[in-house]
């Protein structure tokens, strides 16, 4: 007894140490329980907010407590409202941040039913209309109101009931109340309802902001950042769950005993409202609030300017200094030089703004909360000539050029480009720019590439062309002999042409900035920062993306070129890695050795060639198939078909993307010669290598047979380990084809064994080759050599061993692994 006491007393103790560990906060709701608030439930119910280390207490609705005067007489640390919270922020000497928004566009509207005799505003004249006492100071409203020439005094303004049965029993001619909620209660009795929304009139405020004081943000800079990001967490997941989440609130948070279905319809309507293309789930536009001030401040709402320095919450704020602060509340505005047409990197067409560029651009945009002004230019030249004139603030690409350093601050880079040399098929390989100085070379005229490639060849003539197009048309014709330019522009030529060639990449590479004017030192510290502050992996992301694009294309317009291409780039790799091995051994090592290692590379080069023959298959299959969905999805657009039937067109194409996606992350995997050693998942490893395989067993009648312990890891290079399962595989492959196998199968078993991983593959391929046992490469076919090298780097790599043998079934290959922890 007194065991099963101690042991109740200690999970009692350590129950209430956890929530002890959490920091207690508030908030209060500017209205009565239902899905309005889902994502705040969601973020508590879910534990997001625990996970950020904080207990949030919600504090019910109250119509007679302001939601705005709450943070400041001590009942909340953070409250719900309004866009009518700019008038109090303006009254007030306490000023408040706004954390973000639940809507974009306002569900706001008055409320009654058709065929009761009021059809536009101006009917409401002397009827009878139910408020809340904040309703009564609504903006949105009395804005809409005043602007129809009708005033509060016109009206009879009588108390909220929330209850959709005084407009039924005609207790009230209208009601103030969300599109959201109280329409479809009206359906579900039986009526339909009649509704004028300030939208309608030209008034879409912000609704349901959420917001704390300046001075909670100063004082307590990591709540406010737990509360933010738990909060958003929250209701993403609410809107990506609606059913759940209106489940949970119907039977947790539910006084009004509101139906399921009345909740789930909430949801739907809340996310039509919640999100807009192009615009960040929660987002707050400091030029909307302004707009939304001027319209106050017309209709005699507001009397003094509103203070919108720290308004807005910015968690990014953290990584500016105080003078950098200040410059980003005064500087309202970014003016952006973006060039029309520089694909892949800037693209700017019907006021949409693209390209590899744009992401980062997209960064300034999140991390600074400025608005963008577009101002566009057809070349560099001219975008630099406008910087240095004051006609913007910051053009987003550029190389850092002595010749500018008087005019111009360049910001931290951000992006480093390989240099591209393309020429005719006949002209010889070229090892380095240096070897280019006797030959006759054209550069793009408006790309500061030219003057990076001053610095190298200083006494050089250039000829200076429009496009590279031109480059190509001037190479067939004989007067220039290369074009060099960057991989990927290059990618883009290849696209539109066959005649040309990736003579080379150069190992140099230049760096690109963003420029800004020489007397703006706090911007270009600001975008410093901002780049300084993107992680590695998502500047790949990034690069991956558009080199994708690239690739696409060029495989849809010329496969053999692309493969060329790409072929190209592995050889040099390949060759590269040849020429170091050979630097860095010199004379100390026999020819065999060198000879061997050729062997291992023609091996993974083999591989390297079956994946990109996979890749232009899948992807021009995949392509095929979003080409059909889009104009599937055009056709669904353009006749306003169902919003699910949209989205669940865009999730096919998405998962259709994440595939053609993995199938590059394989490539990359195989092709980079990355020797990190890391604790593996055997099993995860081997999957890895069935999805580069897989297309090969398509329309085949072979079959694949699993018996894997998926417990078992291994500390090894997941390169060097996706090597050794492709080289057995491929091998047997090869083998069932070479003697017209349709219906082999093959058997993998992978287990532990003492000290030992084995990995067992049985196939049904009955002949067997006496050259197989003794792995001597020179008794070996080309096809064998797989095996060859495949027991070579077992030894080198694995510590490990490969047997050959026969059964009564077909060949049996035995390979022992090493086990090493890491």
């Amino acid at each position: 007894m007194h065991f099963f006491l101690s042991l109740f007393f200690l999970f009692f103790l350590a129950g209430s140490m956890n929530a002890s560990s959490l920091k207690s906060t508030s908030l209060q709701f500017m209205w009565l329980d239902q899905f309005e608030f889902a994502g705040f439930y969601i973020a508590k119910e879910k534990g997001f907010y625990a996970q950020e280390g904080i207990d949030v207490n919600f504090i019910p609705y109250n119509p007679n407590k302001d939601t705005f005067d709450a943070l400041f007489d001590g009942t909340a640390d953070f409250s719900t409202g309004s866009a009518s919270i700019l008038i109090k922020h303006a009254q007030n000497k306490n000023k408040i941040t706004i954390l973000s928004t639940v809507f974009q566009s306002s569900p706001l509207m008055l409320l009654g039913i058709k065929d009761y005799g009021i059809e536009k505003l101006e009917d409401i004249k002397g009827k009878k209309v139910m408020l809340t006492n904040e309703q009564q100071s609504f903006a949105t409203f009395q804005t809409m109101l005043r602007s129809h020439n009708v005033s509060l005094s016109e009206i009879q303004v009588i108390p909220h009931s929330y209850n959709v049965d005084d407009l039924i029993h005609k207790k009230t001619d209208l009601m103030v109340a969300y599109t959201t909620n109280e329409p479809y209660i009206l359906q579900e009795k039986g009526y339909q309802p009649q509704i004028l929304h300030p939208k309608e009139y030209g008034f879409d405020f912000y609704e349901e902001l959420i917001f704390t004081s300046q001075k909670m943000v100063e004082i307590e800079p990591d709540l406010v950042e737990a509360f933010h990001k738990a909060t958003i967490k929250g209701w993403l997941y609410a809107f990506n769950n609606i059913e759940e989440s209106a489940k949970l609130i119907y039977e947790k948070y539910n006084p009004q005993k509101k139906s399921l279905e009345s909740l789930i319809f909430e949801g739907n309507e809340m996310k039509k409202l919640a999100f807009i293309p192009g615009v960040e789930f929660g987002s707050v536009n400091i030029e909307r609030l302004k707009s939304i001030e001027q319209s106050y401040r017309i209709m005699n709402l507001l009397e003094k300017s509103v203070d919108y320095y720290g308004m807005i919450y910015n968690p990014s704020y953290k990584l500016f200094s105080e003078e950098e602060r200040a410059y980003l509340w005064n500087k309202g505005t970014l003016k952006m030089c973006v060039l029309k047409d520089n694909h892949p990197f800037e693209l700017y067409v019907d006021g949409l703004y693209q390209g590899l560029v744009a992401e980062y651009v997209n960064k300034i945009t999140k991390h600074t909360k400025l608005p963008i002004e577009w101002v566009v230019s057809e070349n560099i030249d001219e975008s630099l000539l406008k910087l240095r004139y004051g006609q913007c603030d910051i053009v987003p690409m550029t190389i850092q050029n002595s010749l500018h350093d008087k005019t111009l601050e360049y910001t931290s880079s951000y992006l480093e480009q390989k240099i591209a040399i393309i020429s005719d098929h006949q002209t010889p390989f070229i090892k380095s720019i240096e070897d280019t100085a006797k030959l006759h070379i054209s550069v793009l005229k408006n790309s500061e590439l030219k003057e990076h490639l001053k610095t190298v060849l200083p006494n050089k003539e250039f000829l200076e062309i429009n496009s590279i197009s031109q480059a190509i048309e001037l190479i067939k014709e004989g007067v220039i002999d290369i074009h060099i330019g960057t991989l990927y522009e290059v990618n883009s030529a290849l696209a539109k042409n066959d005649t040309v060639r990736i003579n080379t990449i150069v190992d140099a590479a230049i760096s690109n900035s963003a420029a800004v004017r020489f007397n703006d030192k706090n911007l270009q510290s600001i975008v410093s920062k901002i780049f300084n502050n993107i992680n590695q992996k998502e500047k790949q992301e990034i690069e991956n993306r558009w080199l994708q694009i690239e690739i696409v294309k060029v495989y849809e317009k010329h496969q053999i070129l692309f493969f060329i291409s790409l072929t190209l780039i592995v050889l040099a790799t390949l060759y590269g890695g040849y020429l170091y091995f050979r630097r860095a051994v010199k004379k100390s090592v026999d020819a065999r050795v060198l000879e061997e290692m050729i062997f291992f590379e023609h091996n993974k080069l083999s591989s390297i060639g079956k994946l990109l023959s996979i890749i232009g298959i899948n992807w021009k299959e995949n392509i095929s198939k979003i080409r059909v969905m889009q104009k599937e999805l055009r056709e669904s657009v353009t006749y306003e078909q169902n919003q699910e039937d949209i989205e669940k067109s865009l999730r096919k194409q998405q998962l259709i993307v994440q595939e053609m996606s993995q199938e590059i992350e394989n490539f990359l995997t195989l092709y980079k010669s990355d020797k990190a050693k890391e604790n593996l998942n055997i099993y995860r490893v081997f999957q890895d290598a069935k999805e580069i395989w897989k297309h090969s067993l398509e329309n085949t009648t072979i079959t694949l047979r699993e018996d894997i312990d998926k417990s078992l890891e291994i500390y090894t290079s997941k390169n060097e380990l996706l090597q050794l399962f492709l080289s057995i595989i491929d091998y047997i492959l090869e083998r069932f084809k070479t003697k017209n196998i349709e219906d082999g199968f093959i058997y993998l078993i992978i287990k532990k064994e003492a000290q030992k991983i084995i990995i067992v593959f049985q196939d049904s391929d009955s002949e067997f080759d006496e050259h197989e046992m003794v792995f001597d490469r020179k008794k070996q076919s080309s096809m064998m050599l797989s095996l060859y090298t495949t027991q070579q780097m077992l030894k080198e790599n694995f510590n490990g061993s490969i047997k050959v043998s026969k059964n009564q079934i077909g060949r049996v290959f035995e390979i022992e692994l090493g086990v090493h922890n890491g």
